[in-house]
């Protein structure tokens, strides 16, 4: 999803959800265009230096919890997200609000 957003693939990243957000991104991309919204993709990731993804928490036979954090060069957010098991691949079903991190030493800083 990630890679599929910094390049502007919409129909990886699309195809990276199910259920209510693929339907909700859907209906943005039907309403802003396809070229729109992988404009969109492309300048909102820009920005992100690093992802770290710690180990997924099974909930269910089905849904796992899996907590990403984004770092960016002044600030890190985690947000935790929920995938489903759809047809034998991973998919994400929905995400929470992202918190911002305080981060000790910014991205970036040189090491003295």
């Amino acid at each position: 999803m990630l890679d599929a957003a910094r390049e502007g693939n919409v129909g990886r990243y699309v195809a990276a959800y199910t259920g209510q957000m693929e339907a909700a991104l859907r209906q943005t991309i039907a309403e802003k265009g396809e070229a729109a919204f992988a404009a969109y993709l492309r300048q909102f990731n820009a920005p992100i230096k690093g992802v770290a993804i710690l180990e997924p928490q099974p909930l269910s036979d089905r849904e796992v919890g899996l907590r990403v954090e984004y770092v960016y060069q002044d600030r890190n957010e985690t947000q935790t997200m929920y995938l489903e098991k759809v047809s034998g691949a991973w998919k994400i079903a929905r995400v929470e609000a992202a918190e911002r991190v305080k981060t000790l030493i910014p991205y970036g800083t040189p090491v003295q």
